[in-house]
């Protein structure tokens, strides 16, 4: 039936009709029920003392005995043989729709396969890339980097790490501090020299000193308490205070060129002021050396605070958890560079197969619209025959086991009278009880 198909028109249709038909008369095949019993336990005990009073008992590999088959296997075959009977015609008023039915079901095992085929691929792909030295080194790279990141970040917490310090801009930002130094004392230095080569060359180094010392006082601020806190070595330590002392002197150094020679340019100015001025004293240039020292000095001090704030605010305050994700992002990097050569191609085959499945899961969509309500009785037909035939088999081993004790029983208060055999070979009552009922086999033969 389409999706089109009216309930009036699949109600009119005689091969509709004949399969619901014969749909509605298996499923109410139900010669047993869950508390029912084909056999009571008396029948049981008196076919039992029947069989136990001819004195020798045979029983086979399946422990049955030949009086407990007639009673038990050939009801439960008759009772097969008619769930047979209505499924073959459930099975004959289905059969127009069966082509469908398992160009649906081939339709869904292509799938299957083209699914398989697509892992199979990939496999491949990736064992290709592990062959190739130079990925396998930069994945165990990635992976390495990957775990000792991890590590890490769970131990902060999982916050993300301040990483810009590892930026080119904090280089640069950190080059204008020195531009700036130079923008600073360059004209001072000019004065004391008087020679452009060596006043740009000495603002030159005063600016690499300053940017360093701001450097190194914002990273160790920000830092202070993993460098120099007591969970790490006396030797870690020292080390941290040497880099401490160089920024120190590093901007001592420059605080004190700075203004040695501010105030060296200041006197020198006013030297020259005491020689007569054809001008008169009006147009004499007023000079404070205190003045000019120490707003020298403030905007030099300026700039180094303009750069330890910079540095303190880009960088983390683990410095090894800032490493490590600098490091990892770096591997990662790397891996995914080696990983694109593959990936492409991976991502090509991987699309291929996925086109071809979703043509076949178009057609077996469509398909499938045709017969889906064919193939929901077609399903409930097979689920009711394995509830039938299973619970037909545990009434029989029910039935077969209560035989077996019974027997047993018989074999133990008679003693002499009664001797059981498996295949000519005398064994007791007690064996019997202890043998496995295997009837499921039994069950399908004719």
């Amino acid at each position: 039936m389409t999706d089109t198909t009216t309930a009036d028109e699949y109600l009119a249709d005689p091969r509709a009709r004949a399969l619901r038909s014969a749909l509605s008369k298996a499923l109410e095949f139900k010669p047993l029920s869950h508390d029912s019993r084909v056999l009571s336990e008396s029948d049981i005990q008196s076919a039992a003392e029947q069989e136990a009073s001819y004195g020798r008992v045979s029983i086979n590999e399946s422990g049955l005995t030949p009086g407990s088959r007639r009673l038990l296997l050939q009801p439960a075959r008759e009772l097969l043989s008619g769930w047979g009977r209505l499924k073959g015609e459930f099975n004959a008023a289905i059969q127009p729709y069966m082509e469908d039915i398992r160009a649906f079901d081939e339709l869904d095992v292509g799938i299957s396969e083209l699914r398989a085929r697509r892992d199979s691929v990939k496999q491949h792909i990736e064992q290709r890339a592990a062959s190739d030295p130079d990925y396998s080194k930069a994945v165990k790279h990635y992976e390495e980097c990957k775990q000792t990141y991890n590590d890490l970040r769970d131990r902060e917490g999982r916050r993300a790490p301040t990483l810009a310090a590892y930026s080119p801009f904090y280089w640069v930002a950190m080059f204008c501090i020195g531009v700036s130094e130079w923008l600073i004392n360059y004209d001072v230095f000019l004065i004391f020299v008087g020679i452009p080569a060596v006043a740009a060359g000495t603002t030159i180094i005063l600016g690499v000193l300053l940017a360093f010392a701001a450097h190194g006082h914002g990273m160790l601020l920000r830092q202070w308490s993993a460098r120099f806190g007591q969970q790490n070595s006396r030797v870690d330590r020292n080390s941290e205070w040497r880099l401490f002392t160089l920024a120190t002197f590093s901007l001592l150094l420059v605080i004190g060129a700075a203004a040695g020679s501010r105030y060296a340019a200041a006197m020198h100015v006013l030297g020259t002021q005491q020689t007569p001025n054809i001008l008169g004293d009006e147009v004499m240039i007023q000079v404070s050396p205190m003045r000019d020292v120490s707003l020298t000095l403030l905007a030099n001090v300026a700039a180094w605070a303009v750069g330890v704030f910079f540095a303190y605010f880009t960088h983390d305050k683990n410095p090894a958890y800032m490493s490590a994700a600098h490091v990892f992002a770096k591997a990662e990097k790397k891996y995914l560079r080696h990983r694109r050569r593959f990936g492409d191609e991976l991502a090509t085959e991987e699309a291929k197969i996925e086109k071809e499945i979703n043509e076949r899961e178009r057609v077996a969509g469509t398909r499938f619209g045709s017969v889906k309500e064919q193939r929901e009785m077609l399903f409930q037909i097979e689920k009711h025959g394995a509830e039938l035939s299973k619970l037909i088999a545990d009434e029989v081993r029910r039935g077969a086991e209560s035989y077996r004790d019974a027997l047993a029983q018989l074999g133990l208060q008679k003693n002499d009278a009664v001797k059981l055999y498996v295949s000519d070979r005398l064994i007791s009552p007690f064996e019997y009880q202890e043998m496995q009922i295997k009837i499921d086999d039994l069950l399908a033969e004719n």
